[in-house]
């Protein structure tokens, strides 16, 4: 996961009249007193023409959590905050409504792979660092402190590391980073989610592949003389690059070569 620069160039579909008519026929659901379903907001809308392709662009061809390369249509919008429902913890049923209002808001939208959005990692799982602070009455978000690293407001180094090909929580103050545990949890970045779903080994080993793909690099340099950290800034300069596939592994780097 790396910081996403993302285009402050909404995409026209999610400003047209269609948009706001979807927006009012949830609000008015709502006032109602009826809890909108998935099938309620209109996928043609968030799945409208330009979202997903500047998404792609903005991130690189990447997705916003994992990192991994998404190549043709692979991929799907992704409300960071869930439209339908929310869930604090795994295993939760579903509380409604969701955050309704943020559905066709570019700034609520990323680009994920299939597997960190699936129903077994993110899908509608929100928690909160103090859950008290979510007011969805209100449609107010201000008091709330996500557990989920959003890699387009934060930087996630601050919460997210890596010993060699391994992602670990940041520790700050002495005190490991319950943001960064809960993003490598949620998106099981490690492959070691076994008990919801099977893990995520594919991503390990493809993590662990550039890692020693770098290193053979690494290995070259020192052999033609050059000294560990020019040799690591080297590595670095390459493979920090965002279009690289997992750069936040060698950006948030704590154990190199």
């Amino acid at each position: 996961m790396i910081k996403i620069d993302k285009s402050n160039q909404i995409p026209d579909v999610l400003t047209e009249r269609r948009a706001n008519d979807a927006r009012n026929a949830i609000d008015n659901m709502i006032q109602k007193g009826v809890l909108p379903g998935s099938d309620d907001f209109d996928g043609n809308i968030y799945n409208g023409r330009g979202v997903k392709s500047q998404l792609l662009q903005d991130q690189n061809n990447k997705c916003a959590y994992c990192e991994i390369t998404m190549a043709g249509d692979y991929g799907v919008v992704e409300h960071y905050r869930p439209k339908t429902g929310w869930k604090e913890n795994e295993g939760d049923t579903l509380h409604k409504p969701g955050y309704y209002w943020l559905a066709y808001e570019w700034t609520n939208m990323l680009c994920s792979c299939d597997k960190c959005n699936s129903v077994a990692r993110k899908g509608n799982l929100f928690p909160l660092r103090d859950p008290a602070m979510r007011d969805i009455v209100h449609k107010n978000i201000s008091n709330e402190v996500p557990l989920i690293i959003n890699p387009t407001l934060e930087e996630p180094g601050q919460f997210l590391r890596f010993n060699q090909y391994i992602a670990v929580a940041a520790v700050i103050d002495e005190k490991v980073s319950d943001k960064g545990r809960k993003t490598i949890d949620t998106f099981d970045l490690n492959g070691r989610s076994v008990e919801r779903t099977p893990a995520r080994t594919d991503l390990l080993d493809a993590r662990k592949r550039k890692w020693f793909q770098a290193k053979v690099l690494y290995d070259a340099y020192i052999l033609q003389g050059m000294d560990r950290i020019k040799a690591i800034d080297a590595v670095k300069s390459l493979y920090a690059q965002p279009k690289e596939s997992f750069s936040g592994m060698f950006l948030y780097q704590n154990i190199w070569f």
